[in-house]
């Protein structure tokens, strides 16, 4: 299993802002960059960093992918003091004998794994340090390899210095130097192309200084660390056994889908309008539907007790039955059972489910009964029962399958993973010999809970992000 190409696409993600989901109520990165200006005068103005240099504006083609809308492109020297290093005379004893401040060299990161460090195999004295090009970096630097090789990143767990080298990032908001650390390693090999020289290749100050950064809101940064940080370690503890690991993602699967349903997977935002007042406008539309002829006339359900709430959910949040959210739509088989080549895509049980989109069926029909329409929900209701798919397209649906669809647009996906997380509980309700099957009216009174909208498409971001990791984690394992 290459786990190293498996930690770049998961840093690939961060940096593009794919990895974590957006909250609105965190501050922009255009109002961190004022806040980065501030904190940048008042260190010059105390003589903390030298005279900032005025980097070049960035253009439009300079920029090498989108990021979220509450991100900001900067250069990488607006963000830190971009620092080099140097090596004090080895010939001088006073410069060296007796050092107490740190110095680093390239050497001493080969092999090095840890996110931190505080020494090298060596140190210098005070006058070593004065007499030298060396610079004493504050605790909290990313310290960048700029020669031989291009790329060791490690952060400053105190204060250090290093040789030449190095084109270290000293962040003005020392908060930053994670988001920094793992932006530099995915970098390093973009960084790399980039370098000059004939004995050996290097990157100039200025070359670091210019580097394109994708720079989110502070407190996502911190979102982005931790997620980071638990997915490399669930990466470095990966044991061996294949079949284990494949447990482990499903049980992952399984959690992020429990903690949705149960309002525990993203936070609520008092700004979202409640389910309460989402339920009053599917019932405005379903009135709507039934009037224009689209619906059946709905069927009045029973009003939900309290012992069929089978967890707490958040105040914003409503306890619904499936047939009050969504029209049910029962599979047929077609006019006199006539499948052939011709005619509109007809599927019958769960033949051609696929992870997560319905397959191509390879029968037809030109007497179709029941229709699903594209993004429906499609879920199997009988030998097996539970199994569900989104169609792209419209296709007729035979006896074993039924369409779930909104009655007010809401995201697809939402539906494809709430049935999924009560899948246990569709198993359970089923009934016969023969074969176990659902009814109708079991889909129309299954107990739900129903989020605001807004957070809904919350929930969809995060559960994608989470099940897209599960996927690239399954993807190497099985090479």
């Amino acid at each position: 299993m290459d786990t190293q190409k498996l930690k770049e696409k998961i840093l690939q993600l961060a940096i593009q802002g794919k990895l974590v989901e957006q909250n609105p109520n965190d501050e922009s990165a255009s109002e961190l960059l004022k806040e980065i200006e501030i904190e940048k005068k008042k260190l010059y103005k105390e003589g903390k960093i030298r005279k900032p240099k005025k980097l070049p504006p960035i253009k439009e083609e300079e920029k090498p992918f989108d990021i979220p809308e509450s991100w900001e492109w900067v250069r990488l020297g607006n963000i830190g003091e971009i620092i080099g290093g140097g090596t004090p005379k080895t010939s001088k004893k006073e410069y060296w004998e007796k050092g107490h401040i740190p110095w680093i060299t390239p050497a001493d990161l080969s092999g090095y794994k840890n996110k931190y460090i505080e020494k090298g195999s060596r140190s210098i004295t005070e006058i070593g340090l004065k007499k030298s090009s060396a610079r004493l970096m504050p605790k909290g630097t990313v310290i960048f390899s700029s020669r031989a090789p291009i790329g060791y990143t490690v952060i400053a767990k105190n204060k250090i210095s290093t040789n030449q080298g190095f084109k270290s990032c000293s962040p003005y908001i020392v908060e930053m130097n994670q988001y920094i650390y793992y932006f530099l390693i995915i970098s390093a090999k973009k960084i790399n192309e980039e370098a000059t020289g004939t004995t050996f290749k290097e990157v100039s100050g200025k070359l670091v200084s210019q580097i394109m950064f994708s720079l989110p809101p502070l407190e996502e940064q911190k979102r982005i660390v931790e997620k980071i940080d638990e997915l490399f370690k669930l990466i470095d503890n990966l044991d061996s056994d294949k079949e284990k690991l494949l447990e482990t993602i499903e049980l992952i699967r399984n959690k992020v889908l429990q903690d949705a349903i149960q309002g525990k997977l993203v936070d609520q935002d008092s700004n979202d309008e409640p389910a309460s007042e989402l339920l009053k406008k599917i019932e405005t539309e379903k009135k709507k539907l039934y009037k224009e002829g689209k619906i059946r006339k709905p069927k009045k359900l029973p009003p939900i007790k309290d012992d069929e709430k089978p967890f707490e959910i958040p105040e914003s949040w409503e306890w619904v039955r499936l047939g009050n959210s969504c029209n049910i739509i029962m599979g047929q088989s077609p006019k006199g059972n006539t499948v052939g080549e011709e005619g509109i895509e007809f599927h019958q049980g769960k033949i051609f489910f696929g992870d997560k989109y319905l397959k191509e069926s390879d029968k037809f029909t030109i007497k179709p009964k029941k229709i699903a329409n594209i993004e429906d929900v499609i879920l199997s209701v009988r030998a097996p029962v539970g199994t569900v798919n989104i169609t792209e397209r419209q296709i007729c649906i035979g006896r074993g399958l039924c369409a779930i669809r909104p009655l007010l647009k809401i995201k697809t996906d939402f539906n494809y993973y709430w049935i999924k997380a009560f899948n246990e509980t569709l198993l359970d309700k089923s009934t016969g010999t023969t074969f176990k099957a659902i009814s109708m009216t079991t889909i129309n009174e299954l107990v739900i809970p129903l989020p605001p909208l807004n957070e809904q498409k919350r929930i969809v971001e995060k559960i994608d992000s989470v099940f897209n990791l599960c996927e690239l984690l399954k993807k190497y394992i099985c090479k």
